[in-house]
């Protein structure tokens, strides 16, 4: 699943702290927010890579793949919600938490897409908090 997933996950693991402290850095912050977002976008594409990778390697050997649709669920929805299709990485979800300043939990998952149509099963769920 691209360039930037692969990377992450050969990269030694990292972030941890940083996701606990973008809540409080906007990455405008001079000298130190650009860095903090960096480091903490390491993490989460480290968490969701293993589940999203071989997903992605699957679908792209049936060589007629032309993306991807990512779903997200927020805890406490009945469904999942369309992100959007993507046709490269990362596959990015700018949807802000529903209620700013507080973490939410989200699941998400993906679904290949050949013609238009999405195809097979859903990929393994990843479950992150965002704040």
């Amino acid at each position: 699943m691209g360039k930037e997933l692969a990377e992450a996950a050969a990269a030694p693991p990292g972030g941890a702290k940083a996701v606990r402290l973008v809540r409080f850095v906007p990455r405008r912050t001079p000298w130190i927010g650009e860095g903090l977002w960096r480091r903490a976008s390491l993490h989460w594409r480290q968490q969701i890579a293993p589940h999203f990778l071989p997903a992605w390697d699957r679908a792209v050997a049936g060589g007629e793949v032309a993306g991807i649709n990512l779903y997200r669920q927020r805890k406490g929805e009945s469904a999942p919600q369309l992100v959007n299709f993507f046709i490269r990485t990362p596959a990015v979800d700018p949807t802000p938490p529903a209620s700013p300043g507080k973490s939410e939990e989200r699941t998400y998952t993906a679904r290949a897409v050949i013609n238009g149509k999405e195809i097979g099963q859903p990929s393994d769920a990843v479950n992150v908090t965002v704040s």
